[in-house]
């Protein structure tokens, strides 16, 4: 849209003005002018079709972030939100950090929650109740503990602990809940 230059000198100018435009301060004067313009609405830009894909796409995920922080607060598995597990893992451990953090991890607490055994207190050294907070200081691991060393990352040692536990539970003869 353009507008012709004997419109805009009826609409935005006035006698005073035109002349000041060809006079000494001209510059300083097409500044002012040219600032009042920028305050004048301004026309739509035509928005393309990936732009607004992409505004939409952003809007949705925020939304739902947004639910699922919700829904987390307070719970065990909240962590995974703000604390993800590297997808560089390999799947062995990466399901064994899922299942840590997430709190379904088949340790003795939550096999007694769910009714499987009768008592949440560590099959390995029954001192007190087997989560995944007490795979790093149960007695009856420290030799995994020893061998799994500082070399590896966090996320190894906590996976390889987990399925340490997770095997000698298996070998150990239980009684199941009726």
């Amino acid at each position: 849209m353009t507008i012709s230059s004997a419109s805009y000198s009826q609409s935005y100018l006035d006698d005073e003005e035109i002349l000041e435009i060809g006079s000494k301060g001209a510059e300083y004067r097409a500044d002012a002018l040219s600032k009042r313009g920028s305050l004048l609405p301004q026309p739509d830009a035509p928005l393309p079709y990936s732009t607004a894909k992409r505004l939409v796409d952003a809007k949705k995920q925020s939304i739902a972030r947004e639910g699922h922080e919700k829904a987390a607060a307070g719970k065990q598995w909240d962590t995974l939100l703000n604390n993800s597990i590297p997808k560089t893992l390999p799947r062995r451990q990466s399901v064994a950090c899922f299942r840590i953090q997430s709190g379904h991890d088949f340790l003795a607490k939550h096999l007694n929650r769910i009714c499987i055994y009768d008592s949440p207190i560590c099959t390995l050294c029954l001192i007190e109740d087997m989560t995944s907070q007490h795979l790093d200081t149960c007695p009856a691991l420290q030799d995994i503990s020893e061998q799994i060393g500082d070399d590896g990352t966090i996320w190894y040692r906590k996976a390889n602990t987990y399925w340490a536990a997770r095997e000698r539970m298996a070998a150990e003869p239980r009684i199941r809940r009726n």
